[in-house]
C-alpha cells in the first residue's frame, strides 16, 4: 500500500509572519488533493494576518503586506481549508509545525481543530537520507533532483513536497529486510507517529527491499571516507626542494588541477621554510595572511619529506571547517597532481566512531530509552548500516548535542572494547583507522586529539614532525585538556549504565547478576556483596542529582544565573561563600563514588577465572564505567582542594535555565611550560601556522604563550609573510572621531545611528561584530527596524537564527546586515559583494573577570610582569586582527573597516591596534564625511 496513492491524501504547506502561533499569524495557504500519486484538486489563498508582515519575512517568502490586503482574512481562510481537509491524511515538509499552527490559529476563533493521520518528509527524510548535509525542502529538492521553484510560496512548496514524498517511498522499499525490520521495531515504540505511517505502509506493501535505491546527487551527501591513498614508496616518490618550489610554479600540472590556481611568492617562501624546518629539525613560527595559500605551502613539503624518509607528519587544526577543507578538497587536489602515490588519514577521537557490537547490543533491547531516545535513534539505523567511516559527524540528522546518552551507548570505547575477542573486529571502524595511520604519510587531527595523543600515544605513536595550523588557538584548547570539568553527568552516566531506572531495571550489575546466577556456583558473599554494590549505586545516584540541584540553586541565590542570557562563569577560592557551603557535600560525593568502585571492583575480583566471552564482556563494561568513575571522583576532589597558585577554579552556570548541569571547572596557569615538556621536547621538528601571530610585527606573545621561547632560540625560526592581496587598492580603514567613549552612556546609540546611516545609504553587505550579545540587542532593536523599513535585511546572532544559518541567508542578500558575536570574529569566509563593510564596534578584549583570563594576569604580576603590557593587549590585538580578516578574502574583493571604539585613537595602547593594520587608518570627523568616504570607496 503506497500512501502517496491513497484518495483522502492532501499535501500542505502554510506560510506566516513568524514561529509562534500564539502570536504569528497565516500569510498564505496551500493543500493540494492527491489521488493515485497526482494532484487532482487543491486549495489555494493568500490570507490577510490583520498586522504587518516582518520585513525578513517578506524577504523570505515574497508575501508583501500589498499582496495580502484584498485577501480573506484568518477565520475565513480557515473555515474554507477546513470544509476542504475533511477526514483526510496530512502530508507535509515538517508536517507538525504547519497542522499545529493551524490548529491553534483556529482555536483562537473557535473553529475545529484537525487531529487526523499526518505524514512528514522532513523525519521520512533525516531516517532514510541521514547523510544528507541538511533536510530542509531546498536541499531535498536539489539532492533528489525534483523541481523547487519559487520557494517559501505554499503551493510551490507542496508540490515539491509532493515530489520528495515519491523519492522517500522508493529510498524506503529498497531497504533491505534486515534493516527495515529493525527500524520498524525502534519506530513503533518511540511515538513517532508520522514515521510509522511511512513504515506501517511499507510494510503492508509486502515491497520492502525490492526497488532500487533512488539516486542522489553526491555533492549534497556528507562523505567522510577518512583514509585517502596508498603508503608512498620511498624509491618512488623523492623529491627535492626545488623540486617542491616547481610544483607550486607557473608549468606545474598543479595549476591545471585547482581552480583559480595563481602562482603566489609567499606561498613559495613557506613551502621552502617548511621543507628545511622538517629536514633540519626546526621549530618555524609562520605568519601567512589570508590568501597566501598556506594549506599547500606546508601540505606539498610535509608529503615530500613523509613519503621520502617515512616519519609520518602530524598536521593539526582547531576548527572543523579547516579540517575538512585540507582533507576533502587540498589534500586530494595534491594527490591528483603528484606523480606517486602517498596516504592520508583524517583521525578523530575514539569516541567519534560507532561500535557495531554496543549497537547490536543496544537495538537488541531499546527500553532503557526514552520515548523521545528512541526516535533519535531511528536516525542512526540505515546511516549504520551504509557509513564505511562510522565517523558520526556524517549522520547530519542525528542531534549529538540533544541526544549525548544515545550516541554513549553506541560509541567505540577503549573502557569497553574486547578486542580481538570481538565478533565484529573484521568490521571495527577504530581498528581500520588505526591501521591505515600505521602507514600513513599524512594524519590530520583536531588540536584536542593532538593533545590527548601527548598523553595516551594509542594511535599516532612516536611521530616527530608537527603542523600546527590556526596556531593562536592552541594555548585555549592546551588549557582545556590540562585542566578538567565536572558536571552531574560525570557522575549520573556510569552510575546509570551500572543500574538503570527502567521498567526491566537493566544495567550492567543487574546484567552480570542474571548471568553468573545462571551459569555459575558463587560463594554466599558474593551476593552480599552485590546486594551491597546495588544498594550504594542507588543511593548516591539521588544522591548526585540533589548536590547538583543545591549547587545550581545555590550559585544562582548568589549570583542571579538564571536571569542571565548566557552561560556564567565564576571564579571560587578556598573562602568564597558558595564553595563553603557546598564543599562538605562535594567531598561526600566523590568519597562515595570512590565506594561504589571499590565495592564493585570486590564483585568483579569474586568472579570465576574462566574464559567465558560473555562474562568477559560485561566485567570489561562495567571496569569501563568504574574508570570513569573513579576518574570523576578525583578530579572532584582535586577540585575540592582550589589551593595550587598556579590553577584557576570557577563554576560555570548551566547552559539551560531549566537545567541542574552546573559545572566545576579547573585549568593549569603554566600551559607554556607545559607544553615545551610534553610536546616542544619530544619533536625534532614543528610548524606552528596562523594567519594571526605577531602583534605589531613581532612574535613575543605567541612564543611566550605557547612555550615556544623555552627552545634554543637557534631552533625557531620566525618568519612573517604579508599576503599578496592589494590591501591598498582593496582596504579602506576609517576611524570616526566623533564616536563617544565606549563606557558612555551615547555609546551604543552613537554605534545604531553610525550602521543606520550608513548601511541604509551605501546598502552595501555588512557585517558589525561585537563583544557582548547585550549591546548586539540593544543596537539591533534600533537599526533591524529602521533598516527594514527602508528595505534592508538585518540578521542577528541569536536572534535569526544559528551562525550557519545566518551566514548562508547573508551570503544570500547583498544588501543585508548581519550582526554577530564571539563565533564570528574567525572563521567566517564570505567573499565579493556580500561583505564590503564591516563594523569594529569595541576592541576585543577578554572580559576582567573571565576566570583563566584573571588567574593569568594575577601570575604574571605574581612573578613581577605586566599583565595588561605583555597578556592584555597583544591578546586584544590577535583577536582584532581575526575579526579584520573577515572583510577581504579574495583578489578581487572591496571592502571598508570602521573602527568604531574611540580608544584606538586615544589610548596609547591603540597604537598596537593600528600597527596591525595592513593600511594607513583615515580619520573622519562626522558621520557625512565617513558616509561621503565610504561612497566614494566602493
Amino acid at each position: 500500500m503506497n500512501p502517496l496513492n491513497e484518495e483522502n491524501l492532501i499535501v500542505i504547506d502554510v506560510e506566516t509572519t513568524g514561529l509562534d502561533p500564539d502570536s504569528d499569524h497565516l500569510t498564505e495557504i496551500a493543500a493540494l488533493r492527491v489521488i493515485g500519486g497526482e494532484v487532482s484538486d487543491k486549495f489555494v489563498t493568500l490570507v490577510n494576518p490583520g498586522v504587518p508582515i516582518p520585513y525578513p519575512i517578506q524577504r523570505l517568502t515574497g508575501i508583501s503586506d500589498e499582496m495580502v490586503a484584498g485577501a480573506p482574512p484568518e477565520k475565513e481562510a480557515l473555515q474554507d481549508l477546513h470544509d476542504f481537509l475533511r477526514t483526510s491524511t496530512i502530508l507535509g515538509q515538517n508536517v507538525d509545525f504547519d497542522i499545529d499552527f493551524i490548529n491553534k490559529r483556529s482555536v483562537r476563533f473557535d473553529l475545529p481543530v484537525w487531529s487526523g493521520s499526518r505524514i512528514d518528509t522532513k523525519t521520512a527524510a533525516s531516517v532514510l537520507f541521514p547523510r544528507l548535509i541538511g533536510h530542509g525542502l531546498g536541499v531535498l529538492t536539489e539532492a533528489f533532483r525534483t523541481e523547487l521553484e519559487n520557494h517559501h510560496r505554499a503551493e510551490a512548496d507542496a508540490v515539491a513536497t509532493l515530489d520528495v514524498a515519491k523519492v522517500l517511498w522508493e529510498k524506503l522499499l529498497s531497504l533491505s529486510p534486515e534493516i527495515f525490520g529493525i527500524l520498524r521495531n525502534v519506530a513503533s515504540s518511540s511515538g513517532d507517529v508520522a514515521l510509522m505511517t511511512w513504515v506501517s505502509a511499507a510494510e503492508k506493501s509486502g515491497l520492502v527491499g525490492k526497488a532500487r535505491p533512488p539516486e542522489v546527487r553526491q555533492e549534497f551527501i556528507a562523505r567522510f571516507d577518512n583514509i585517502l591513498g596508498n603508503p608512498a614508496d620511498p624509491e618512488k616518490s623523492s623529491m627535492s626542494e626545488d623540486e617542491v618550489i616547481a610544483f607550486l610554479g607557473p608549468e606545474s600540472p598543479f595549476a591545471n588541477i585547482v581552480e583559480s590556481y595563481t602562482v603566489r611568492d609567499v606561498q613559495i617562501q613557506m613551502a621552502q621554510a617548511v621543507f628545511d624546518s622538517l629536514n633540519y629539525g626546526m621549530f618555524l613560527v609562520v605568519e601567512a595572511g589570508t590568501g597566501t595559500g598556506k594549506s599547500f605551502a606546508y601540505l606539498l613539503p610535509a608529503i615530500a619529506y613523509s613519503s621520502a624518509k617515512g616519519d609520518k607528519v602530524v598536521v593539526s587544526t582547531k576548527t572543523k571547517n579547516l579540517q575538512e577543507q585540507l582533507f576533502f578538497k587540498d589534500l586530494p587536489a595534491l594527490y591528483k597532481a603528484l606523480p606517486f602515490d602517498f596516504r592520508a588519514v583524517l583521525l578523530k577521537g575514539r569516541g567519534n566512531y560507532l561500535c557495531k557490537r554496543r549497537l547490536k547490543r543496544l537495538l537488541a533491547d531499546f527500553s532503557v530509552l526514552r520515548y523521545d531516545e528512541r526516535a533519535a535513534l531511528t536516525k542512526l539505523i540505515v546511516w549504520a548500516s551504509e557509513t564505511k567511516s562510522g565517523d558520526i559527524a556524517e549522520a547530519n540528522s542525528f542531534q549529538l548535542n540533544k541526544y549525548p546518552g544515545v550516541w554513549a551507548r553506541i560509541r567505540s570505547e577503549s573502557a569497553t572494547c574486547l578486542g580481538n575477542r570481538c565478533p565484529f573486529r573484521k568490521q571495527c571502524f577504530v581498528q581500520k583507522i588505526r591501521s591505515a595511520v600505521v602507514d600513513a604519510q599524512i594524519v590530520v587531527v583536531n588540536h584536542a586529539l593532538l593533545f590527548a595523543e601527548i598523553a595516551d600515544s594509542a594511535v599516532l605513536g612516536d611521530y616527530k614532525h608537527a603542523i600546527i595550523d590556526e596556531a593562536h588557538n592552541l594555548e585555549e584548547v592546551a588549557a582545556e585538556f590540562f585542566g578538567d570539568q565536572i558536571t552531574t553527568w560525570n557522575f549520573a552516566g556510569p552510575l546509570h549504565e551500572l543500574i538503570q531506572d527502567s521498567i526491566t531495571s537493566g544495567g550492567l550489575l543487574p546484567e552480570l547478576f542474571e548471568y553468573v546466577s545462571k551459569n555459575f556456583e558463587l560463594p554466599e558473599e558474593f551476593y552480599a556483596g552485590y546486594e551491597s554494590c546495588v544498594s550504594t549505586v542507588r543511593h548516591i545516584k539521588e544522591t548526585t542529582e540533589s548536590v547538583f540541584v543545591n549547587l545550581t540553586n545555590r550559585l544562582d541565590l548568589v549570583y542571579n544565573w538564571r536571569q542571565a542570557e548566557y552561560s556564567i562563569h565564576q571564579r571560587f577560592h578556598p573562602r568564597e561563600d558558595v564553595f563553603e557551603v557546598m564543599k562538605t557535600d562535594l567531598i561526600r560525593l566523590a568519597k562515595s563514588a570512590v565506594d561504589v568502585v571499590d565495592k564493585a571492583s570486590m564483585i568483579l575480583a569474586g568472579l570465576p577465572n574462566e574464559e567465558d566471552d560473555n562474562l568477559e564482556r560485561i566485567t570489561r563494561e562495567i571496569a569501563g564505567q568504574l574508570e570513569k568513575l573513579s576518574a570523576a571522583a578525583d578530579a572532584l576532589l582535586y577540585m575540592t582542594n582550589p589551593v595550587n597558585p598556579d590553577a584557576v577554579y570557577w563554576w560555570e552556570s548551566p547552559p539551560r535555565q531549566e537545567s541542574i548541569d552546573s559545572r566545576i571547572c579547573w585549568a593549569p596557569l603554566d600551559v607554556a611550560e607545559r607544553m615545551y615538556n610534553i610536546f616542544h621536547t619530544q619533536k625534532k621538528s614543528a610548524v606552528f601556522t596562523s594567519a594571526t601571530m605577531s602583534v605589531a610585527g613581532e612574535f613575543d606573545y605567541i612564543l611566550g604563550r605557547l612555550g615556544l621561547d623555552l627552545l634554543d632560540p637557534e631552533r625557531v625560526i620566525k618568519m612573517l609573510l604579508g599576503s599578496p592581496y592589494d590591501f591598498a587598492s582593496q582596504l579602506l580603514v576609517l576611524f570616526p572621531d566623533f564616536i563617544p567613549e565606549p563606557q558612555g552612556k551615547d555609546y551604543f546609540p552613537a554605534i545604531a545611528e553610525i550602521i543606520t546611516r550608513v548601511s541604509g545609504e551605501t546598502r552595501a553587505g555588512a557585517l558589525a561584530l561585537f563583544t557582548s550579545y547585550k549591546a548586539l540587542k540593544y543596537v539591533y532593536s534600533v537599526v533591524a527596524p529602521e533598516l527594514s523599513g527602508e528595505g534592508i535585511l538585518v540578521l542577528a546572532q541569536g536572534i535569526s537564527g544559528g551562525r550557519s544559518q545566518l551566514t548562508q541567508r547573508f551570503i544570500g542578500d547583498k544588501e543585508s546586515v548581519l550582526f554577530g558575536t564571539e563565533s564570528f570574529w574567525q572563521g567566517v569566509d564570505v567573499r565579493g559583494e556580500a561583505l564590503q563593510l564591516l563594523f569594529l564596534t569595541r576592541l576585543p578584549f577578554t572580559v576582567p573577570t573571565d576566570p583563566y583570563f584573571a588567574g593569568q594576569c594575577e601570575r604574571i604580576r605574581r612573578i613581577g610582569g605586566d599583565p595588561f603590557g605583555s597578556y592584555t593587549v597583544p591578546q586584544a590585538v590577535i583577536k582584532f586582527r581575526q575579526g579584520i580578516g573577515r572583510l577581504i578574502r579574495g583578489e578581487e574583493d572591496i571592502g571598508v573597516l570602521i573602527l568604531c571604539d574611540r580608544r584606538i585613537g586615544t589610548r596609547a595602547y591603540g597604537r598596537m591596534f593600528i600597527d596591525s593594520l595592513p593600511v594607513e587608518v583615515e580619520r573622519v570627523y562626522s558621520l557625512q564625511e565617513l558616509i561621503t568616504k565610504i561612497k566614494r570607496f566602493l
